[in-house]
This record gives C-alpha cells, sequence and structure tokens, in this order.
C-alpha cells in the first residue's frame, strides 16, 4: 500500500515491466490534456527511470480478501 503523496513504481507481475508516462504524447481528444501511458524498463536512463514514479493522489481502498 502508500499513502496519499508518496512515490511509487507499479510493475506489470508477468513482464517486469513499469507503467510509464510518454510527457511528450500529449493529445486533446477525445480528454484534452490526456496522454499516452506505455512500459519501460526502470534499468534504462535517468529519464526513462523518471517516466516509471507516479505520484499517489486519489483513490481506492480495497479491503483485503477474506479466504
Amino acid at each position: 500500500y502508500w499513502r496519499r503523496g508518496q512515490r511509487v513504481r507499479l510493475q506489470h507481475a508477468d513482464t517486469g515491466l513499469y507503467l510509464a508516462v510518454a510527457p511528450k504524447s500529449v493529445y486533446g481528444n477525445p480528454i484534452p490534456g490526456q496522454v499516452e501511458v506505455n512500459c519501460l524498463r526502470k534499468a534504462g536512463t535517468k529519464n526513462a527511470r523518471a517516466l516509471t514514479v507516479w505520484r499517489s493522489a486519489e483513490g481506492y481502498f480495497f479491503p483485503p480478501r477474506s479466504s
């Protein structure tokens, strides 16, 4: 888990790739300001590592599963 405002990296369980944004790929349609989301390896350049960092802001609470 993480707290609001904390920086996190989201890693795909099967591929090991990290969720990233492409800040130069901003679109105006259908949602203004929408950005492209893709996957990167964290072990690339410093810039690639920075693209895989997300800051938590809002979200949902998922209670633990019952066995």
